[in-house]
């Protein structure tokens, strides 16, 4: 049961954070080596992107949580490897094309 509040919590702040950068357009959350070359005109592009990418991960950590109590790990992994796959893809998507590369 601890696994699962403890998955829920990361989760529900992870989305939080994307919230945040992709909406709120808080670019101070993420590390300034991560969007120094990212032009002005692009930053809301850049923080939407990003913070989409974040809340992708947080979801399905969150989606892990409650597949925990049904299925145990196998359940919560199941979950969580995809999202952490297709969320940094996304973020890695938007480091080529506003940055020009990772950092």
């Amino acid at each position: 049961m601890s696994y699962f509040i403890t998955m829920l919590i990361i989760g529900i702040l992870i989305i939080l954070l994307g919230y945040l950068i992709g909406f709120k357009g808080k670019i101070q959350l993420i590390h300034s080596y991560h969007y120094k070359n990212v032009k002005d005109k692009d930053k809301k592009a850049y923080t939407r992107i990003m913070g989409f990418g974040t809340g992708v991960i947080g979801a399905f950590i969150t989606i892990g949580a409650f597949l925990y109590l049904g299925f145990g790990t196998a359940g919560a992994s199941s979950a969580i490897l995809p999202g952490l796959i297709l969320g940094l893809g996304i973020i890695v998507y938007a480091q080529y094309k506003y940055n020009g590369g990772i950092f």
